[in-house]
């Protein structure tokens, strides 16, 4: 009893203050400019390639006179190249310009602030790059707002507003967790954000015997869509099929990771409703969307400029490539031809919605096997990134589950010469995983990183189901 007390005093505490924040948070993405930048992204989805390649140009006139004038690092490579912001003025000028790769931005990520602005207006945000290393990057209002404003163009398309029940399954967020580890082994597993309408789950309380009680409350609170990592959701549905449910939604909403066509048949089966999945990255360069069509992720033209490279040239229609792309509405921490790591298949195929933006007919991001824990919990691998995040002086990092006891981090440094704060990382860890979880950390070189045709942050042998070596949009 007293435990159920304590649990539904935590449960009221936590809802509180994330509602609170969610206030905040909503203030910036909910404002006036949200409904109007909405109001524009649905009238330019149908523009024709042409126009749409004018208005990428525009916006990218406008970026590079800023990075001129306000951005040291692009002052310096522009002078260093004899180049003036006239030199750069349609997409195609791009190519006059170097690629900036993940370790160029983290050499330089001061100077790849703007002066005069992040000061003022920029808000913080981890990456969560494809190396498992991730790199503290900043982003202005209006780009958060443009930012959602596209999001729920996309979810306009599935018939879900933003004033709907909806739910989310995390682990954190805004950089606070769901559920205190102090309340790990207690229900609720479950946190309201009022001010959104969100119901937010914690996945790292996923387990056969806690799972019922996520979709038992889903559909006692009038959820209409979830939202979270493909693996995320195909944990869901594996617990339904094995207990011959359904859960009628919507839509699904899935980002982060490969979504394998394997997978979301099953996942579809199980909400009984359509899959819309979204390509992006924490670095805000390129944005790809699917549409009701679900044929192929739709190139947010409005939101970035993507070039699909190998070995620095351009890459033929649907030969896979690694994704660049150039952010156009990031005016705090600007990228330009940025290596995002990630591999695509770049489409120029019409789409039969009749939306001429460019398309992704398949994309390979981030590769993460799920975490099986000691006490029966499974958290999906990239739901780990938060452990890493403040810890300096990484480059490159692999985490190896080889057993349900221990987990193996393997690091490549930054600067060889310099520390890295391992105890904080090993109860980072132990925090998402459980106190009984062993970590044990390794300092190694690139080669000895498990490697494959695409890297793997996470890397477990325990009761994994992969899907297969090809990602089908």
């Amino acid at each position: 009893m007293i435990d159920r007390v304590r649990g539904y005093t935590s449960f009221l505490i936590r809802s509180a203050f994330l509602t609170a924040k969610g206030a905040v948070v909503a203030r910036i993405k909910y404002s006036q400019a949200f409904w109007q930048r909405l109001a524009e992204l649905e009238q330019s989805q149908w523009l024709s390639s042409s126009e749409l390649r004018e208005l990428q140009n525009r916006k990218l006139r406008a970026l590079v006179a800023h990075v001129y004038e306000h951005v040291p690092y692009y002052r310096r490579l522009f002078d260093q190249r004899g180049l003036k912001p006239r030199d750069v003025e349609t997409a195609e000028d791009l190519k006059k310009l170097p690629l900036l790769t993940k370790d160029l931005l983290r050499a330089n990520a001061h100077d790849l602030v703007a002066r005069g602005v992040a000061g003022q207006v920029a808000l913080p945000g981890w990456t969560t790059g494809s190396t498992g290393s991730p790199i503290n990057a900043v982003r202005t209002r209006e780009a958060i707002v443009f930012e959602n404003a596209m999001i729920w163009r996309q979810r306009r398309l599935a018939g879900v507003q933003p004033g709907d029940t909806k739910a989310v399954v995390w682990g954190t967020i805004w950089g606070n967790v769901i559920i205190p580890s102090s309340r790990r082994h207690l229900p609720p597993y479950w946190r309201w954000n009022l001010a959104e309408r969100q119901l937010l789950f914690s996945y790292y309380h996923m387990t056969d015997e806690t799972l019922h009680r996520y979709f038992d409350r889903m559909e006692k609170s009038g959820v209409v869509c979830i939202e979270g990592f493909p693996s995320t959701m195909l944990v869901l549905a594996q617990h339904l099929r094995r207990h011959n449910r359904t859960v009628p939604l919507k839509a699904i909403f899935t980002s982060s990771e490969p979504l394998y066509r394997i997978h979301r048949d099953l996942i579809e089966e199980r909400f009984q409703t359509k899959v819309f999945d979204l390509y992006g990255q924490a670095e805000r360069v390129v944005a790809a969307t699917e549409c009701e069509r679900h044929d192929g992720l739709h190139l947010n033209q409005e939101y970035g400029i993507t070039e699909v490279l190998k070995e620095g040239g351009e890459c033929r229609d649907n030969e896979v490539g690694e994704i660049v792309g150039t952010g156009l509405n990031n005016y705090a921490m600007p990228l330009i031809r940025y290596c995002t790591g990630d591999l695509a298949r770049l489409s120029h195929e019409p789409c039969g919605c009749g939306r001429q933006m460019g398309r992704l007919s398949a994309v390979e991001g981030r590769l993460a096997d799920l975490i099986h824990t000691l006490d029966g919990r499974t958290v999906p691998g990239n739901g780990i990134m938060g452990a890493f995040h403040g810890i300096g002086n990484l480059r490159r990092t692999q985490v190896v589950q080889n057993e349900p006891s221990t987990v193996h981090v393997k690091i490549v440094k930054a600067y060889p010469d310099q520390g890295v704060d391992l105890e904080s990382l090993k109860k980072n860890l132990q925090a998402c995983l459980g106190a009984g979880m062993t970590v044990y950390c390794e300092f190694v070189s690139d080669s000895d990183l498990e490697s494959g045709p695409k890297y793997r942050w996470v890397v477990s042998r325990i009761g994994q189901e992969h899907g297969p070596p090809v990602v089908d949009c």
